[in-house]
């Protein structure tokens, strides 16, 4: 059988079966599709975290007294960072650090600085 025999008995089986041809066409134009969604939902997160990443700066430290996880680990173990060692962190790691002080609040907390102080 000679390859233009092949192609013409190829032509009228799929003439003779259109719902069938049809029916695996859409089924390998929706798996490509689906391929080529998920490959590109990827790279716009892997974009995404990177770009947030980089956000932060290439010489960010983050020190905090409490577990990130969320842990209730006591916090006798973890004491208060002071203000003098905020600045004496600043001091030894020279000009190029940005030092910001946060903290976490729950209720019926207190404010207070050296002459002010909040009701709780």
């Amino acid at each position: 059988m000679s390859g233009f025999e092949t192609v013409r008995e190829a032509l009228q089986a799929l003439r003779a079966n259109k719902l069938r041809s049809a029916l695996t066409l859409l089924g390998i134009v929706i798996g490509v599709f689906a391929v080529i969604a998920a490959v590109t939902a990827v790279d716009v997160i892997d974009l995404h975290f990177k770009s947030s990443i980089q956000g932060l700066g290439a010489s960010t430290l983050s020190i905090e007294r409490y577990d990130y996880a969320g842990g209730d680990g006591p916090e006798r173990y973890h004491p208060p960072i002071t203000h003098d060692q905020v600045l004496r962190l600043k001091e030894r790691a020279g000009s190029d650090l940005s030092v910001s002080v946060s903290e976490r609040f729950g209720s019926g907390g207190k404010a207070q600085s050296d002459r002010h102080e909040t009701n709780p």
